[in-house]
Formats: structure tokens, C-alpha cells, sequence
């Protein structure tokens, strides 16, 4: 639970051995986390996507307007993963720890998150007999949600960068475009004060002419 970055706070070192362990454990530990998570979450976003790309491929059938299939590519991706990090675990922790599905919610959330306020901690109800399979059920899932919501996350990020880079580009056109329309005014002004300067020019010439003849 420490190298996930959780820390509920319910479990933690009294003596200073204690304490200095944890320190280089952590130092170790955590990094390693985090490689073995990313790795994990590679191989899991890319057997999700093969499988959204198929089930995308049945409604590539049909005729969409453009942002129809990325929405639903979006929807399918927000939903497995809400269903099998979130939805799915907190309704085993509601029946077997005796909360409320709300309160079973907020746990599988505070932790995917590493909030950890360790309010609401599983296996520590002395009179419920815990399992070994729902102790190992629970330790998967924690390393699973933490990909979960790394993923999720990650999307999100990409889609904001994407919105991002299209408005800046869109900005920049914009100025390029408002730029383009003031240096035509500007040579349309040059070109009408050339010719008044010549029609000037003219009507001078003109008169002269005249009063020489007269």
C-alpha cells in the first residue's frame, strides 16, 4: 500500500528503525511502482483500444457525421473503465464491509486517486472474517484502479491538449488572416494617394497650359 502512494495513515512506523526503513523503502519502492503501473497500463490501454477499434469497426457501418465515432469511442473507454475500476469493486467492498454503496463509491475514489484520508479503510473490521481471496482481490484492485485513473487521466490530458493546439492554431489564422486584410488596406490607401497625387499633378499641368494661352 506504501509504494502505491495511498497511505491511509491506519498503519504506520513508531520507532525511528521503523521510520528510516520506510524512508529507503519508499525511495526504492515508489519508482518501481510507477514503472511497473505504466507498464501495465500500456498493455491494458492497448487491449482496451483493440477492442473499442472493433466494436467501432460495427459502427463504422453506418453513416455518422464526424464526431459521432470518437464520442462513442469515449463513452465505450470511460464506461469499462468506471465499470471494472470503480463501479464493479464497490459493490463487492458494500456487501462485504457493510457500507453504503455511496461510502463504498468514495473509497474506490479516494484511493485510485491517492487521496487516502483513511476514513473509510477495508479489512480492518474485527468482527467480519476476511477472506485470503478477498485480501488478494483487494490488493489487485488497488493496483489495477491506480492504472484505471492514470488512464482515464491521461485521456483527458490528451483530449485538453488536442482542444488546446486546435484554438491556438485557430487563434493564430485569425491574427494571420486579420494582418493579411490590414496590409491590402494599407496598399489600397498607397495606390488611391498615388493617384490623387498624378490627378493633382494634372490639374496643375492644366492650368498652366491654360494661363500660358491666355
Amino acid at each position: 500500500m506504501r509504494v502505491s502512494y495511498t497511505g491511509y495513515g491506519n498503519i504506520s512506523p513508531s520507532t525511528r528503525g521503523g521510520q528510516s526503513f520506510t524512508i529507503f523503502y519508499a525511495l526504492i519502492g515508489i519508482p518501481l511502482c510507477c514503472v511497473v503501473l505504466a507498464q501495465m497500463g500500456t498493455k491494458i490501454n492497448a487491449k482496451v483500444k483493440l477492442l473499442i477499434d472493433r466494436i467501432s469497426e460495427c459502427f463504422g457501418q453506418y453513416e455518422m457525421k464526424s464526431w459521432m465515432l470518437p464520442a462513442i469511442q469515449g463513452i465505450l473507454l470511460t464506461t469499462f473503465l468506471l465499470g471494472f475500476g470503480l463501479i464493479i469493486p464497490a459493490a463487492a467492498f458494500s456487501v462485504t464491509e457493510g457500507w453504503s454503496f455511496h461510502e463504498a463509491w468514495y473509497y474506490c475514489f479516494i484511493t485510485v486517486t491517492t487521496i487516502g484520508f483513511g476514513d473509510y479503510v477495508i479489512g480492518t473490521n474485527s468482527d467480519i472474517p476476511y477472506t485470503v481471496v478477498y485480501k488478494w482481490f483487494s490488493l489487485l484492485w488497488i493496483f489495477f484502479g491506480l492504472i484505471v485513473m492514470a488512464t482515464i487521466i491521461s485521456k483527458m490530458t490528451d483530449w485538453l491538449s488536442e482542444k488546446t493546439e486546435k484554438a491556438q492554431v485557430f487563434v493564430k489564422q485569425g491574427q494571420e488572416k486579420e494582418g493579411g486584410e490590414m496590409e491590402s488596406d494599407d496598399s489600397r490607401g498607397k495606390l488611391n494617394g498615388n493617384g490623387g497625387e498624378e490627378n493633382v499633378d494634372k490639374d496643375v499641368e492644366m492650368n498652366t497650359v491654360l494661363n500660358g494661352q491666355d
